[in-house]
């Protein structure tokens, strides 16, 4: 189950962007919940627990880094709320890394480094999809997603 997670919470960020906003706030955080149960099973309860940190993802995915957020009204540049976010992103994975002893603060480094480089990315589209073209597939939303992905992947492990 842990190596489809990377592309499982690709497929998740990319429906979220284009359609149901719900997928990515509440299918990442619950995907990588899922997958982590999955691969820790065998370990005892108060060890699964912390995957519960996961669950923090969502009130961060929900507040967006668009042009509406709420990040953009406080900085007003588009790539320091980008550089914020995934600073912001990387914290719960922060805190997971904390609570393993088989994870060290220099892979919460990394992983911190990688998120807030792939939120930097300005790529563009791939190309659309739907009756009418509406839907885009871009190439910064399947980088940043991976990113994150890979990163929860590195952890849990």
């Amino acid at each position: 189950m842990i190596w489809i997670l990377p592309w499982g919470i690709m497929g998740l960020w990319l429906v979220g962007g284009q359609l149901e906003k719900g997928a990515r706030r509440f299918g990442v955080p619950g995907l990588a919940l899922v997958a982590g149960l999955w691969e820790k099973w065998k370990e005892a309860p108060k060890k699964r627990m912390k995957l519960l940190v996961f669950v923090i993802l969502i009130p961060i995915l929900s507040m967006g880094y668009g042009v509406n957020s709420w990040l953009m009204g406080i900085f007003k540049k588009d790539w320091i709320v980008r550089f914020v976010y995934g600073i912001m992103l990387s914290v719960p994975l922060g805190i997971y890394t904390t609570l393993t002893p088989q994870n060290t603060m220099i892979h919460y480094f990394i992983i911190t480094g990688l998120l807030v480089a792939a939120f930097q990315l300005r790529a563009g589209s791939l190309g659309k999809i739907g009756k009418i073209g509406k839907y885009d597939i871009l190439v910064e939303d399947i980088v940043r997603s991976l990113t994150l992905g890979y990163s929860i992947t590195w952890l849990i492990r």
